[in-house]
Formats: structure tokens, C-alpha cells, sequence
């Protein structure tokens, strides 16, 4: 019986915006807590997030490192789960159809297939007083 080897890598990265990905609210890190965020951002009703313009050009140009295929449309969609600092109970998410996909990297005298890019919204943050914070992200 012959095996093939398949292994994969995730990762996330954050991008260097102002403001956060489907809302106008600040990024910065440090803030105390709760302050940082809208009705979109705790998925009120009636509200409609907007794409950060900043945010889709820097994933189309790392999708261009990566030799990713550009899509000219792309879809978003509800992530729905619990978890403790996701006040919406959902995450936005671009599993179906991402900016950017079929890319590769050339590693080792060989292509590195599968690489894509999707834009989604990150969760909050948990601070627990008493605590050191060692996470230094600005969501």
C-alpha cells in the first residue's frame, strides 16, 4: 500500500489598518475595554457592514506574492457560533469564494500548491483583571 504525504498550513494574519475590516472603528491597541466598537461590530440589527478598501488591497497584493489566481468577485458569509468575546455570534467569512485562490510558493526547487487569501473579522479580546495581557492585537 503506497501513502502520499498531504499536510497543510493556516495561518492569519493581521493586517496593518487604521480601522477594522466592516467598520470604521479604530484598530489601536490599548483601549479600555468596550470602547472600540459599534453597532456593526456587535451585530445590532439593521446594520450593514462595509468592506474596508484598505483591507482588500492589501490581501489582492499579498495574493500576488503568493501567485493566487485574483478573483473579480468574491462572497461573503455568516459564520455562526458561540464564542465568549464574539458578541454577534457570528464571524463574517469568505470560505466559498475568497479575493483570492489556487495560488502556490516556490520552495526548494518545487511549487508549494493550495495557498489562498480570505478576509474575515476577527473576534474581541479577553481581559481578565488581575491578569498579564500577552496578547499585543489590536482587535
Amino acid at each position: 500500500m503506497n501513502f502520499k504525504m498531504v499536510s497543510g498550513i493556516e495561518t492569519h494574519v493581521e493586517l496593518a489598518t487604521a480601522t477594522k475590516v466592516f467598520c470604521g472603528c479604530s484598530t489601536k491597541f490599548g483601549a479600555a475595554p468596550n470602547t472600540l466598537c459599534c453597532p456593526i461590530c456587535t451585530g445590532q440589527p439593521g446594520v450593514l457592514p462595509v468592506l474596508n478598501r484598505k483591507a482588500l488591497q492589501l490581501c489582492i497584493r499579498a495574493g500576488l506574492a503568493l501567485n493566487c489566481k485574483i478573483n473579480s468577485r468574491t462572497r461573503f458569509a455568516r459564520k455562526n457560533y458561540f464564542y465568549p468575546d464574539l458578541p454577534k455570534a457570528y464571524q463574517i467569512s469568505q470560505e466559498a469564494l475568497p479575493v483570492c485562490q489556487d495560488g502556490f510558493i516556490r520552495a526548494i526547487g518545487t511549487n508549494l500548491a493550495g495557498a489562498a487569501e480570505e478576509i474575515l473579522d476577527c473576534t474581541g479580546m479577553l481581559c481578565y483583571p488581575g491578569l498579564v495581557n500577552t496578547h499585543h492585537h489590536p482587535y
